[in-house]
């Protein structure tokens, strides 16, 4: 499988994840030990996949939105927009409840193994009044 069919079913398996909270597909594309960079943390597989939980706990999924940029060798690019409605206080979230909230990141993932052994992302979040 080439990089680009890989990204494309990482993102067809995160979108199962958030939308439907089916955790299998997802769970099988990342190493058990793979580390989520994000600005301020570090999430092991584990604590990614409870803001995945969290998400659709605390948020009404409006719109999500993957896009594949690029990809060569084991690495791929990926631009995710994304538009919620905050039901409750998310963990790590400004209190935003009952407002709407839009985000956009750039991830890029590194692959080894069939698996994703490290991602980096970094972007930003809209508080929509």
């Amino acid at each position: 499988m080439d990089i680009k069919e890989f990204a494309e079913k990482y993102i067809k398996a995160w979108q199962e994840a958030l939308l439907n909270g089916k955790f299998s597909s997802l769970e099988a594309l990342i190493d058990p030990a793979s580390v989520y960079h994000a600005p301020g943390s570090d999430l092991s597989r584990e604590a990614y996949k409870q803001h995945i939980v969290d998400m659709r706990k605390y948020a009404q999924i409006i719109k999500v939105d993957w896009e594949y940029l690029t990809g060569e060798g084991n690495l791929f690019a990926v631009d995710f927009r994304g538009c919620f409605k905050f039901t409750g206080e998310m963990p790590g979230f400004p209190t935003i409840t009952g407002k709407e909230m839009t985000s956009h990141y750039l991830c890029l993932l590194h692959v080894k193994n069939g698996k994703v052994i490290e991602s980096w992302t970094n972007g930003s979040i809209t508080v929509v009044d």
